[in-house]
């Protein structure tokens, strides 16, 4: 499993590391493991993939407290509804506007 440290991690997300901070805090992203001795973050492809939903659903229009309500989700038939919506959305705004 290819790990990332929290400054590598922030750069292929371009995030910041405070937001990574932030989000581990809240719950809403775990790195995939952390450092006895160091306290270092680590994070996984998985936890990438992750982050570009966060990211993708912070776009458009969800808070995090609906992104944590997604993700708690194990059937991806949620996040469907929830793209699918949104699409739908910003169809509609880019018509009408």
């Amino acid at each position: 499993m290819q790990l990332y440290s929290i400054g590598d991690t922030a750069q292929k997300s371009r995030t910041t590391i405070e937001t990574l901070r932030h989000y581990d805090r809240i719950g809403l992203l775990k790195p995939a493991c952390v450092a006895a001795g160091s306290g270092y973050r680590y994070y996984s492809n998985r936890e990438l993939l992750t982050l570009l939903i966060i990211q993708y659903c912070k776009r458009h229009g969800a808070s995090l407290k609906e992104i944590s309500a997604l993700l708690s989700q194990e059937d991806p038939t949620v996040f469907l509804s929830f793209f699918r919506e949104r699409f739908l959305e910003i169809n509609i705004r880019s018509i009408t506007q």
